[in-house]
C-alpha cells in the first residue's frame, strides 16, 4: 500500500485516473498520425509526428506503480513502447502494419493501438508493405521475443514497396500476414479459452514445481496473458468495423524448429513489427522500401538483419525489465534473444546435412528439442532474471488476484440469477 500511495501523490491519479490518461494520450497520437499521412514518407513531418508518438508511449508504463501494477506495466510497455512505436516509426517510412491498406480513422486507431496486424490484402502501397512485413515460413520474423531468423534466399521472393500515393506492387511475400485469425466468434471463443488457461496457470505456479517444468508454466502464462490482449481487441476489430487479422501466437508447443518457433509460432504482432523496421531495413539498405522490385538480399545481409532483430528485441525487453523493476538484466535477457541467431544457424546446417543423406528426423522428436531448447534457455537467461528480481512472483500474484477479483464480481452477478431461476423452480 505504500507503493500505491506514492505513486498515487506523485501523479495526483489513482488507477483508474491513469487508464483514462493513458487512452486520452493513444487517441491524441493516433489522430496526429492519421492528419501528417498527408506528407509523404520520410518526410520530416512524418518523422516528427512518429517521434512524438514514441515519447509518449514511452512515458505510458511509468506512471503506474512498480510491484503494485506489474501486469499493467507489461501490457503497457509490450503493447505501446514495443508495438505501437514500432508500428509508428515504419510508417514514417512507408513501411508496416499502419500502410497495409486505406484505412478510415477507426481502422487506423485500432491497428496503431492493438497488439494487431491486418490481413494483407497484397494490393496498392498497402499490399506492397503487407509484403514487406511479411515473410515466408522460413524466413519470417518472429514474436515476443523475437526477432526475424537468417532467411533462405532460396525461398525469398524479393522485397518491394509501393508509392507513397498507393502504386502497385510486385512480388508479394505474404507469409502468415495472409492467413485470417477467424470471425468474431472464433477470436471471442479463443480469448475465453486463454483466459481460463492463464487463471489455471497462474492457480499451478501458486505451489512449488521443478525448475524446468516452472519455466516452461512460466511460458505458457506469458503467452496466455499476451495474446489475450491480442484477442480481445481482436474480436472487436472483426466484429465493429470489419478489419480482418492475421494470426498471433499459434501452439507454440508444436513447434519443430527454433526458427519456425519464431517464425510461424510465438507472438507474430511483435514479430512482425521487427521484421518491417529492423529485417527488411536491414536487407533493403534503406529505411524507404525499395521502388522497384529487387533481387535476394545476400546471407550476409541476412544474417546481420537477424541478428539486428533478436538484438533489437532484446533491447526492448530490457526496457520493459526497468518499468518493473528500476533497473535492467545487465544484458541477461539480451543474450538469450542473441543466443537464437547461432542456434537457428546451426539448426539449419544440421537439417540440411540430414537431408542430403536422405535421413528424416521424426517429427516428435524435433518438437521435443524445439520446446526443451527453448525452455532451457529461458530457464536460465529469462526467467532466471525475473525470478531473481521477483518478477514473476509479481506478475503471478498480480494476475491472480485480477482472477479473484474477476471471480467475485461474476459471483456476485450470478448470484440474483440463480435466486431467481430457484425460486420460479419452488
Amino acid at each position: 500500500m505504500v507503493a500505491q500511495d506514492a505513486c498515487q501523490r506523485a501523479f495526483g491519479l489513482d488507477f483508474g485516473q491513469e487508464l483514462l490518461v493513458v487512452g486520452a494520450l493513444v487517441l491524441a497520437t493516433a489522430v496526429v498520425l492519421f492528419l501528417a499521412g498527408r506528407w509523404r514518407p520520410g518526410s520530416p513531418q512524418r518523422v516528427v509526428a512518429a517521434a512524438a508518438a514514441t515519447a509518449v508511449n514511452a512515458v505510458l508504463p511509468a506512471m503506474f506503480c512498480r510491484w503494485v501494477d506489474s501486469t499493467t506495466i507489461v501490457l503497457l510497455s509490450f503493447n505501446f513502447m514495443w508495438i505501437s512505436s514500432f508500428k509508428a516509426i515504419s510508417w514514417a517510412f512507408n513501411r508496416g502494419a499502419l500502410v497495409t491498406q486505406p484505412f478510415n480513422f477507426a481502422q487506423f486507431f485500432v491497428v496503431y493501438a492493438a497488439p494487431v496486424t491486418p490481413v494483407a490484402n497484397g494490393t496498392g502501397a498497402a499490399g506492397a508493405a503487407g509484403k514487406a512485413a511479411a515473410a515466408e515460413p522460413s524466413t519470417s520474423s518472429a514474436g515476443e521475443p523475437s526477432g526475424p531468423p537468417p532467411a533462405d534466399s532460396s525461398k525469398d521472393s524479393g522485397s518491394t514497396a509501393g508509392t507513397a500515393d498507393g502504386g502497385a506492387a510486385a512480388g508479394v511475400r505474404k507469409g502468415r500476414l495472409a492467413e485470417d485469425a477467424g470471425d468474431t466468434a472464433t477470436m471471442l471463443r479463443v480469448w475465453a479459452t486463454k483466459g481460463l488457461f492463464l487463471a489455471c496457470m497462474v492457480q499451478l505456479l501458486q505451489y512449488p514445481i521443478p525448475g524446468f517444468l516452472e519455466s516452461f508454466c512460466l511460458a505458457m502464462a506469458l503467452m496466455a496473458l499476451l495474446s489475450m490482449i491480442m484477442d480481445g481487441p481482436a474480436a472487436a476489430v472483426v466484429g465493429l468495423i470489419g478489419l480482418r487479422v492475421s494470426p498471433h501466437f499459434d501452439r507454440p508447443w508444436t513447434a519443430k524448429s527454433v526458427a519456425a518457433f519464431w517464425n510461424k509460432h510465438w507472438d507474430l504482432a511483435a514479430g512482425n513489427t521487427l521484421r518491417q523496421l529492423v529485417y527488411d531495413v536491414v536487407c533493403d539498405g534503406s529505411l524507404l522500401p525499395p521502388s522497384k522490385p529487387q533481387g535476394h538480399p545476400s546471407h550476409t545481409r541476412q544474417a546481420l538483419g537477424s541478428l539486428a532483430s533478436f538484438g533489437a528485441s532484446g533491447l526492448v525487453h530490457e526496457c520493459i525489465f526497468w518499468y518493473l523493476t528500476g533497473r535492467t538484466t545487465r544484458g541477461v535477457w539480451s543474450s538469450y534473444f542473441l543466443v537464437q541467431v547461432p542456434a537457428i544457424i546451426l539448426e539449419r546446417i544440421v537439417l540440411a546435412q540430414l537431408k542430403r543423406r536422405k535421413i528424416m528426423v521424426p517429427a516428435l522428436l524435433r518438437i521435443a528439442y524445439t520446446v526443451g531448447f527453448e525452455t532451457l534457455t529461458a530457464q536460465y537467461l529469462f526467467f532466471g532474471a525475473t525470478k531473481r528480481a521477483g518478477v514473476s512472483d509479481s506478475i503471478v500474484r498480480n494476475v491472480g488476484d485480477t482472477v479473484i477479483t474477476i471471480s467475485k464480481q461474476l459471483s456476485a452477478l450470478a448470484g440474483p440469477w440463480a435466486g431467481a431461476l430457484h425460486m420460479r423452480a419452488s
